[in-house]
């Protein structure tokens, strides 16, 4: 039977199933495809139903995301979540949940995913409330990296939000479900109201019908790295209509009014992912996870100097290099720093280079010069 008890693992976007949704679900003990056992229901979600199933040829755990059945009759969105699902199974990344096999059973289109049973980011911050600015700065600069991955092979994920952060059993984050935006994009088309929820985690690109980019990403990582910090969204209305047209007429109160303990340069990198204006955002995720990493290893730098204890990000979260240089970008003064400063550029050894060089050809001409000048106004004789 299906264990509704079991459904905030992976996702809380719904509630109890209703009696038609249990119609669709299947059966524990159902072998999928003659190889994958199914063992209980463990999410529901705006496009699949979630199994913890067992791998029966590799005898191990594996999370079975099989499509729900009023999409898998529509051929374009059935089409498309196979497509999507294979772009994903070609990526390998240590921040990615990785896909192990994009597949049917008859008519029915179904994913297999890396299981991770330690819970969500939603369930730790259902929990806690907030996450401490270096917990969450680990955090945030995972999803950043692999989103990032994402962005480098032209895929979008389109539906970020803390419910599709997973963790390991080693606390490793994890983003789950990429490209299935564009999948639930398909499957609204032609809605009422084809936005899809929770409003929270909405972009304005989304709210005003326009097509999504990769910074409509960065956005959406925007939103979760604030409330991570702050305990709550930053838009949050009576209705989830009004919630959506808060993203696109307002601009998110400063993350310090939540939570004083976030460091200047902090806020103003979170307040510029969350920029209405698709052009004043971090261009992709690439671009961010460069970002939060170099102001990471700037923070731990002050912190070394400050206290014996060194603040480290887990050796499997740490990225191992920035996936492409940051952009031009304001240079923000540590706070408790002293003259430390913080830049999104880093310094221009190229800029310096080319300088000494002027400086030294300026220096062999006046040489050359007074050389030429006493040879030739120095008396004969």
């Amino acid at each position: 039977m299906f264990d509704s008890s079991a459904m905030s693992v992976y996702n809380r976007d719904s509630a109890e199933p209703t009696e038609t949704q249990a119609r669709m679900v299947m059966e524990a003990g159902y072998l999928l495809n003659n190889r994958y056992k199914l063992l209980q229901g463990i999410g529901m979600g705006p496009l699949t139903i979630v199994y913890e199933a067992h791998d029966t040829a590799l005898d191990r755990l594996v999370a079975v995301k099989v499509l729900r059945l009023e999409y898998t009759v529509q051929r374009e969105v059935a089409h498309r979540f196979l497509q999507e699902g294979q772009r994903i199974a070609e990526l390998s990344h240590p921040n990615l949940a990785a896909v192990y096999e994009v597949s049917n059973d008859g008519e029915t289109p179904y994913l297999v995913t890396e299981y991770l049973p330690a819970g969500s980011l939603r369930d730790r911050l259902d929990r806690n409330g907030t996450l401490t600015v270096d917990r969450a700065l680990d955090i945030a600069t995972a999803i950043a990296a692999g989103v990032g991955a994402f962005h480098a092979q032209d895929i979008l994920h389109g539906d970020l939000k803390p419910q599709n952060v997973l963790f390991t059993e080693q606390e490793i984050a994890k983003v789950t479900d990429g490209g299935m935006g564009r999948v639930l994009a398909t499957a609204l088309k032609g809605e009422a109201a084809p936005l899809r929820e929770p409003a929270a985690y909405l972009t304005p690109e989304e709210v005003a019908g326009r097509s999504l980019t990769p910074a409509s990403d960065v956005y959406a990582i925007g939103l979760t790295f604030y409330e991570m910090l702050a305990g709550r969204p930053p838009f949050l209305a009576k209705t989830p209509s009004e919630t959506a047209l808060m993203h696109l007429r307002q601009q998110a109160p400063p993350i310090q009014e939540h939570n004083p303990r976030v460091p200047t340069p902090l806020a103003r990198i979170i307040q510029k992912t969350m920029a209405k204006d698709l052009g004043a955002r971090y261009t992709s995720a690439q671009q961010l996870h460069q970002i939060l990493f170099s102001y990471q290893r700037q923070r731990a730098g002050l912190n070394r100097r400050a206290t014996p204890a060194v603040f480290a990000m887990p050796q499997a979260e740490r990225p191992e290099e920035p996936l492409e240089p940051a952009l031009a970008g304001p240079h923000h003064t540590l706070p408790n720093g002293g003259d430390e400063e913080y830049t999104e550029e880093g310094v221009d050894w190229l800029l310096i280079f080319l300088g000494l060089l002027v400086v030294l050809a300026v220096l062999g001409v006046v040489i050359l010069w007074n050389i030429v000048y006493h040879r030739y106004t120095t008396p004969l004789g």
